[in-house]
């Protein structure tokens, strides 16, 4: 074979573990290999490419045939019959130096070109070698070997010499790669290449972003030096089973300062070519970014971003290139960013792969905060499920605020890990919602209303949670004070301090009468007598109740018992003025007292309980016993007035316990 150049840096040609024989074809091989063999005493251009003029620059695979035939001249290609075997591979020129490349087998073919695997035995190593088959497989072929001679990167792998076999076509000797096409590590989770492979450690998506952030550095160095690729996609990126990431077959790529003849070429992959490259129009860097946008793509979705059913559909998906509808359960910015990457407009792109790279970086290092904030979305949305399938129910309240709190405690954690991120807002008002729904569900309105604070505080309250919430409120206050209504303990103390005024005013008139009988009182003397007694115990009880009136009036116990006590003293006084203007007897006067005090202690008995029909029966018994003993009328009623008082207060303690135990909720 008679070498042509010797260039660094270009797309390698690979073989895979387990790849039987003649079995791949070329245009499936990410790293085509070819064998032949190399004189190194040869010139460094090839004689061929001298008499015809072939200049060593980027070549359109779509020329007509004819001009690269009149381009290579002297390379004679009339031999080329597409097909490949063993006889093939050993036809290959090795007169130079034969021991020196050992053809191994045959890796492959396709419509443009042939790959071998060869043993070089002076440096001791395997070697991909690509011949061509045809015209255009010769251009595409020199095109991938000058353009990547250019290039001198880690992430882009060097050819080691290209040059023409004794027939005058050309053939690139190209380092092997072990691994395999990313697009085939993709596509099986048990792929060798990942067996113990450094890039899968960290785990999937984490090695798949890796391995696109190289492909990402290979790209900015290209385009530093004006080369755009043009044909971006899983297949076109070998990984090695060591974590090397090479991105390869640079055939088709443009160069700036070496324009093709033809420069509105089509050329690339259908299903993630950029509008401009399906226009016809003239790449640049934001075109090798929008497949950037579409490998990522494939990567989140498993499928090209063109996916159609014809090459030429795929080619009108790619000019509208509208934005992908990702399922929520695709990361959100990773999502924003393949829609930005593969926006229409080029303006809307990154403007280089350097920026994409760093938007990659970004979300690698917001990762935990974005899994977190995942994982808070998916939790928040079955709480949703939850509220509306459980509106009616409180058997299950408890475990779903449990869950709501779990929640909470990871959006704070996404915040501790991502300040900024921009998600955890909407997510906290989704919260927000959803718990104060089910809290009105509920009836906890001290919840709810919380959630409601928060949500006005962020002004996202919606005006129908906002109205069932002011429906729940006033309902609760309505029920608030109907239990204040019943509260035994509201106005308690003032009840009990009314009442104990009202026996020690009365005690010590017992006494008092007890010292002065009413027969030592002169008759034109007790009406004065019976007013005087009355007063002291009215005033101190008017007092207490003018001083405590509004503690008494907290409740419906406490101001019935105050309006019993005020109806029978505002009786017994209205009674004893009358006395005072008529002038009955003193028995007649004590026996209206006595049936007076009876009906205040029956209209307690209606108002209070049935324990206030006790008092009630002993007045109207010392009525009578006053009506039938007059001479004993003050006796007998200084007897009633104290056994009422004791039945009295006995009836008032009575009720309140009876009242709080049928309040209390029954004993499961």
């Amino acid at each position: 074979m008679r070498s042509i150049a010797a260039p660094r840096g270009a797309g390698p040609l690979t073989s895979r573990p387990g790849t039987p024989e003649d079995a791949r074809n070329v245009d499936d091989v990410e790293h085509p290999v070819d064998s032949t063999r190399i004189d190194p005493s040869l010139p460094s251009l090839p004689a061929a490419a001298k008499a015809s003029g072939l200049p060593l620059e980027t070549i359109s695979v779509t020329e007509t045939i004819g001009r690269v035939l009149a381009e290579l001249g002297a390379v004679d290609m009339t031999r080329h019959d597409g097909s490949i075997d063993d006889g093939d591979a050993h036809g290959v020129d090795l007169r130079s130096r034969p021991d020196d490349l050992r053809y191994v087998r045959s890796l492959g073919q396709g419509g443009m070109g042939r790959v071998f695997l060869a043993e070089q035995a002076s440096l001791n190593r395997s070697v991909a070698v690509k011949t061509s088959s045809d015209v255009m497989g010769a251009r595409a072929l020199l095109a991938e070997a000058v353009i990547t001679g250019m290039l001198e990167h880690p992430n882009i792998p060097p050819i080691h010499q290209l040059g023409e076999d004794a027939s005058g076509r050309p053939v690139l000797v190209m380092k092997r790669i072990e691994g395999a096409p990313w697009s085939e590590v993709l596509a099986d989770p048990d792929h060798p290449v990942r067996q113990d492979n450094p890039l899968f450690a960290a785990g999937e998506l984490e090695a798949n972003l890796e391995i696109l952030g190289q492909v990402c550095s290979a790209l900015a160095f290209a385009h530093s030096r004006g080369v755009i690729h043009r044909d971006i996609k899983p297949a076109n990126v070998m990984v090695g089973s060591f974590g090397e990431v090479m991105l390869i077959d640079w055939g088709v790529a443009y160069c700036h300062d070496r324009p093709p003849s033809d420069p509105h070429a089509i050329v690339g992959s259908p299903g993630y070519m950029a509008p401009e490259m399906a226009r016809g129009q003239t790449p640049d860097a934001r075109t090798d970014v929008y497949l950037l946008g579409s490998t990522l793509h494939q990567v989140l979705t498993g499928r090209p971003r063109h996916d159609e059913r014809n090459a030429a559909a795929a080619l009108l998906s790619a000019v509208e290139s509208a934005p992908f509808d990702y399922p929520e359960s695709t990361s959100k910015p990773l999502a924003q960013l393949c829609n930005r990457a593969t926006s229409a407009a080029p303006d809307d792109r990154p403007a280089s792969a350097l920026e994409f790279a760093q938007a990659l970086r970004q979300f690698r290092s917001r990762r935990t905060a974005t899994e977190i904030t995942d994982r808070a979305t998916q939790s928040i949305r079955a709480l949703e499920e939850r509220a509306d399938a459980e509106a009616d129910s409180r058997d299950d309240y408890v475990a779903f605020t449990e869950a709501a709190v779990a929640c909470r405690f990871s959006l704070a954690e996404s915040l501790r890990a991502w300040p900024d991120n921009p998600d955890v807002a909407h997510l906290h008002d989704r919260l927000h919602r959803v718990v104060l729904t089910r809290a009105l569900a509920a009836d906890d309105l001290a919840t709810a209303r919380v959630e409601a604070a928060a949500l006005r505080a962020a002004n996202a309250l919606p005006r129908a949670l906002a109205d069932r919430l002011a429906r729940a409120e006033a309902a609760e206050d309505a029920r608030l004070q109907r239990e204040r209504e019943l509260d035994l303990e509201a106005g308690r103390y003032s009840r009990e301090a009314l009442i104990g005024v009202l026996a020690l005013a009365v005690v010590p008139l017992q006494l008092y009468r007890l010292a002065r009988p009413w027969s030592e009182v002169e008759a034109s003397r007790f009406h004065f007598e019976l007013l005087w007694v009355w007063a002291f115990v009215a005033v101190p009880v008017f007092t207490c109740a003018a001083l405590f009136h509004e503690r008494l009036a907290r409740s419906t116990e406490s101001r019935r018992l105050l309006g019993m006590i005020l109806l029978g003293l505002g009786g017994v006084g209205v009674h004893r003025v009358l006395g005072l203007a008529l002038e009955p007897g003193l028995a007649p006067m004590l026996a209206g007292d006595l049936i007076i005090m009876a009906t205040t202690a029956l209209t307690g008995a209606s108002w209070l309980g049935r324990t206030f029909v006790v008092p009630a029966l002993v007045f109207p018994v010392g009525a009578v016993a006053v009506v039938a003993l007059p001479a004993q009328a003050g006796a007998i009623t200084n007897a009633c007035t104290a056994i009422g008082a004791l039945a009295f207060i006995w009836a008032q303690r009575r009720s309140a316990r009876l009242r709080e135990r049928a309040r209390r909720p029954p004993v499961a």
